[in-house]
């Protein structure tokens, strides 16, 4: 997480996956080992972290929020060290871009969209038309597990590297899940690289996580592994992502 978002999981001392008696039972240890109390003349500003991260992580609908939140940060944080290395070289024409804030900005664009933590599973950015909905793993309803099952294994998809751009480059899906899918395209997509996706039942902003050079037919392609940070799918295959726990 930036320095504007403290991870409460770090704060806390517990894993991510951590179950919520983990939680408690870590909290209950720090206020009494560490006497953070305020009321027991411990450091106030620490003790308000500690009993702000033990109210987000306790809490199941906030705890969702934030873990959506702090997955799509550590996707797009991944840019950071890339950049740099560009910056190192001389390279002023990569694509990637720094860590953004979902919660408050499209992440493709950067356009501002005031919905904080309250995004709608429909809600689009006014600028770019992207998702703006967080993807949460291991959050899904059943109509979303249909409609990947009912999207044909080769679509015809429209992607963008920047914005605006005149036109968008082409691909065809390979294999799709609810969390990523599979890109095969004949432009060259570097790891970390933040694109806008566009196809017949679904768009999305992903992060590009791996990408293979390999032969079809007569010519060469790439095989771009993604990673959705937000998505939407066509409301004709079964409705929305869902964003409850």
């Amino acid at each position: 997480m930036s320095d504007t978002s403290p991870d409460y999981y770090e704060i806390l001392h517990v894993h991510p996956e951590a179950p919520e008696a983990v939680i408690r039972a870590s909290y209950r240890a720090l206020m009494q080992k560490l006497r953070m109390h305020p009321d027991l003349g411990g450091d106030a500003e620490i003790a308000a972290r500690i009993n702000e991260a033990y109210a987000v992580l306790t809490d199941t609908e906030r705890r969702a929020s934030y873990d959506a939140t702090r997955e799509a940060q550590e996707s797009l944080g991944q840019t950071v060290d890339a950049t740099d290395a560009d910056a190192a070289l001389g390279d002023t024409t990569s694509s990637l871009v720094q860590p953004r804030n979902p919660l408050r900005e499209c992440v493709f664009c950067v356009t501002p969209h005031g919905y904080g933590s309250a995004i709608l599973p429909d809600a689009i950015c006014v600028s770019c038309k992207s998702p703006l909905a967080l993807v949460e793993p291991r959050r899904f309803e059943q109509s979303d597990q249909r409609a990947v099952s009912r999207i044909n294994s080769k679509l015809d998809v429209r992607f963008f590297t920047e914005w605006p751009q005149a036109r968008p480059h082409q691909g065809i899906t390979g294999d799709v899940s609810l969390n990523g899918m599979r890109l095969i395209t004949s432009r060259p997509l570097d790891v970390g690289n933040v694109i806008k996706l566009q196809c017949d039942v679904l768009e999305a902003i992903a992060v590009v996580k791996n990408s293979t050079l390999q032969r079809r037919g007569l010519g060469l392609d790439y095989a771009v592994g993604l990673s959705f940070i937000t998505l939407r799918f066509d409301r004709s295959l079964g409705g929305f992502v869902s964003q409850k726990a």
